[in-house]
């Protein structure tokens, strides 16, 4: 089994693999349109930096965390715009360097939590370990998110990329983004175990190829 320590270092790997995706992008690469219908490489990962905003909120302020969330919520046909509103009035560099920011945050405060601890989160509160895992699909599905996967491509994805850990983004399963607008769905028997190709509890190491897809056509 996992342990959480290797989690939470799984979870900055992913972060860094993505983050060498983006770094070097001019101003064009950050404007290239991505497989999420309306979105550009910049707000892939405003929205990014968005959750990570929300994760540091949940873990340093639950007051207000439960505001904002009771906000997201009664928007929720409408939550993609709100996540990249703020990163549409940035560029792409000064996006980067907030997500950059906000992603240390959450993975400083969760190294400081047990794998036990409970922490509230939208669809309710969960452990940190759930928790840590919600961040790194979070991370992974927005880099994959893509129609057009190849047969071999597909085989690797994981069964939750809707998981209800993961705040929706445009090209997600419908079933996913329904269900986390609905918080009265909340049992875990309603979605699909955290599962990689080789069985319960791996963690999977795709490479992140929506937006490699992308820049790489850019450039």
């Amino acid at each position: 089994m996992l342990s959480y320590e290797a989690l939470l270092r799984d979870l900055g790997d992913e972060q860094s693999d993505l983050d060498g995706v983006v770094a070097d992008l001019d101003a064009t690469g950050w404007a290239t349109p991505t497989p999420a219908a309306g979105w550009d490489v910049r707000d892939t990962i405003a929205h990014l930096a968005f959750s990570e905003d929300l994760a540091v909120l949940a873990m340093t302020d639950e007051g207000t965390f439960e505001t904002r969330r009771g906000e997201l919520i009664a928007v929720a046909e409408t939550v993609g715009d709100v996540m990249v509103e703020r990163g549409r009035a940035m560029t792409g560099v000064e996006v980067r360097d907030w997500w950059r920011e906000q992603r240390a945050r959450t993975r400083s405060l969760l190294a400081a939590r047990d794998a036990k601890d409970r922490i509230p989160w939208i669809v309710g509160t969960m452990s940190a370990m759930s928790f840590a895992t919600g961040r790194l699909m979070e991370t992974w599905r927005t880099a994959k998110t893509s129609p057009r996967l190849s047969p071999s491509s597909a085989r690797r994805q994981p069964a939750c990329v809707t998981s209800p850990t993961s705040v929706c983004a445009p090209g997600t399963s419908p079933t996913g983004c329904a269900a986390w607008s609905r918080p009265g769905r909340t049992s875990r028997s309603s979605w699909p175990p955290l599962t990689g190709p080789r069985g319960r509890g791996e963690r999977p190491r795709p490479t992140p190829c929506a937006v490699r897809r992308v820049t790489s056509a850019s450039s």
